[in-house]
């Protein structure tokens, strides 16, 4: 397995740059309605409804309840 680069060093920090991008993920996209969480090998994966849109930018299909 091959490791980015910011991942080698003090494991405290891997940890907290890890944790740190998922909350900023959770910020733009975690209230939107197309926003999925699917468990797969103990893992929470993320990802939005739509084909083509990365989970964890917000794009303008943002959307907080129906309409």
């Amino acid at each position: 397995m091959v490791l980015d680069s910011y991942m080698y060093g003090d494991p405290e920090t891997v940890l907290i740059r890890k944790q740190e991008e998922a909350a900023r993920k959770q910020t733009a996209c975690g209230q939107c309605i197309h926003h999925k969480q699917m468990e797969f090998q103990g893992e929470n994966w993320h990802f939005c409804e739509f084909k083509r849109r990365q989970y964890g930018t917000r794009c303008h299909l943002y959307t907080t309840e129906k309409q």
